[in-house]
């Protein structure tokens, strides 16, 4: 269907909020997007409307919808003074939440000659990511044995020499480059996200505790449980003075000797420890830093945007490393690979079902009664792995199932989506395991710390975006010492294990929201108590 270029012009009002609403729902629904991506883009729209409405800032509009530079767009114009809604301090508002700019919901924004300007770009429909890895799988396969009963060893090894093995450090290289500043951008930008300091201490510093500490309960629990699994190599003296000694400098050596070494040497637990302290700092300075946040907040589209391109490039990624497998004659590490998608698999229900077994004792609640609640937030999350595609039916969910205040809700999902990962802390447990095992790398108590408290971090730190687990992997194999090439295995499972991982993670949301929402005084039990309907 080609698309038109329409617009819409009027005065701010009532009136036209409701006439723009409609007229982006349709354009949405014209693109074959779904009926609930079609509604966020229109509520979005009407609450930019809403707000700058009651300010009285602005007294007319321009609504642009059509393709632009090839892509599918959304333009609002609003004339009058500047005001872009999307850094204002409210704590109740969604929009104030910057922290959902990572997940594609907020538009961009810009102010010229007395025009604010929000800037939707709608993301064309991509191709299922299991159906493409599975036909890269099935390419390398097919071609792996034709190629090895038709071609002569020498033209194999030419190939494997000059073409598929320049290509795969080539993408490892493209990996290394931007986990570092990936890892920073998404830790300073998620805090700033948060809003104000007010935010912070009043709710976000309940939220941020919880989730945390939810995290890192999950791997320390589940990493005791899949050590005797895996059974890796341990040293001998691995709880001698030295080992304590290594677990403290560890500790200690995350403060970085100035603020370029941690990019340069590639030292991932220093590069957490500046953008917590930079995003901390940003976030209650407030204004005073609007331009080093705004160029933050642009770099970090930039490096997304790589992100995403190089997530693309997975499925040819994997096509060559199985084929390069096959003909080393090294497929075996493929078929090993089974212990830790089965040991993930088991593990992330047997996780939720604890947590929902504690949070159920806590509110002293049936659990059957908190699991049915969060079932439709499951499936939309589980076949769609996408927690911006379950991101209304959580927000529903929190205020007519469970009883959550707006106030906390519209604040704790944004920030949960981010900082609440614990079925991916799991995968990371069982790849780090898996692979150390795998590899012989030498496992120590201070190796199980540094595991440990990376995993923790990572799994926080992991943007919700395609391909955000990617560099992730590669921080964590890095700072254990686990060879790269065990990263191609890994984002073969890892692909699988994302659609289950979002479901888990987005299910556990508001369960784990309860409790503080209870100790805030921001929870009707009765709805709580009442079966779902």
């Amino acid at each position: 269907m080609k698309q038109k270029t329409e617009i819409y012009e009027a005065g701010l009002s009532a009136e036209s909020t409701d006439k723009c609403s409609e007229a982006v729902r349709k354009y949405t629904s014209a693109l074959n997007l779904s009926g609930r991506e079609a509604s966020r883009y229109a509520l979005t729209v009407e609450e930019i409307l809403l707000d700058t409405q009651e300010s009285g800032d602005c007294d007319r509009l321009r609504l642009t919808t059509g393709r632009r530079f090839f892509r599918s767009c959304i333009t609002l114009e609003l004339f009058g003074k500047q005001q872009n809604v999307f850094r204002k301090n409210s704590s109740g508002s969604v929009l104030g939440d910057s922290v959902l700019k990572n997940l594609g919901l907020s538009p961009e924004y810009s102010y010229a000659e007395g025009v604010n300007t929000y800037l939707f770009r709608i993301k064309k429909k991509s191709v299922n990511p299991v159906i493409s890895l599975i036909i890269a799988i099935a390419s390398a396969i097919v071609l792996g044995i034709i190629g090895k009963f038709l071609l002569p060893v020498g033209i194999i090894n030419g190939i494997l020499d000059n073409f598929l093995t320049p290509l795969h450090d080539a993408f490892l290289n493209m990996l290394g480059c931007i986990a570092g500043p990936m890892i920073f951008l998404s830790v300073a930008w998620g805090i700033y996200g948060i809003g104000d300091a007010a935010t912070l201490k009043k709710i976000g510093k309940k939220l941020l505790t919880s989730y945390i500490s939810t995290v890192y309960i999950v791997t320390v629990l589940f990493s005791l449980i899949c050590l005797p699994v895996f059974k890796p190599e341990f040293s001998q003296n691995s709880v001698s003075g030295s080992e304590l000694s290594s677990i403290l400098n560890m500790i200690l050596g995350i403060i970085p000797k100035n603020i370029f070494s941690p990019f340069t040497d590639g030292n991932t637990l220093q590069i957490i420890f500046l953008a917590v302290v930079i995003g901390i700092a940003m976030l209650f300075l407030g204004k005073k830093t609007d331009a080093v946040a705004k160029a933050v907040e642009q770099i970090n589209y930039i490096v997304q945007y790589l992100i995403e391109f190089v997530s693309r490039l997975v499925p040819y990624f994997i096509f060559i490393v199985i084929l390069n497998l096959i003909w080393s004659d090294s497929v075996s590490s493929i078929a090993s690979a089974g212990k830790f998608f089965i040991t993930g698999v088991i593990c992330i229900p047997v996780m939720a079902l604890f947590v929902l077994l504690i949070t159920s004792v806590r509110m002293k609640t049936n659990p059957l009664l908190l699991a049915k609640k969060g079932i439709p937030t499951l499936v939309i999350a589980l076949t769609t792995a996408s927690s911006a595609a379950a991101f209304g039916t959580n927000m529903n969910a929190c205020r007519k199932q469970y009883g959550i205040s707006d106030t906390i809700s519209s604040f704790g999902i944004p920030l949960g989506i981010v900082a609440l990962k614990p079925a991916t802390a799991i995968n990371y447990i069982s790849a780090a395991l898996f692979f150390a095992t795998f590899y012989h790398v030498e496992i120590s108590v201070s190796w199980l710390v540094m595991m440990v408290f990376s995993i923790g971090i990572l799994a926080v730190a992991t943007p919700p975006i395609p391909g955000g687990a990617m560099t992730a992997y590669t921080v964590l194999f890095t700072q254990l010492g686990i060879p790269p090439e065990a990263i191609a295995i890994t984002l073969a499972c890892d692909a699988l294990f994302d659609f289950l991982d979002t479901g888990i993670d987005q299910f556990l949301l508001p369960i784990i929201m309860l409790p503080q929402a209870g100790k805030l005084g921001m929870l009707d039990r009765d709805i709580l108590k009442t079966k779902s309907k």
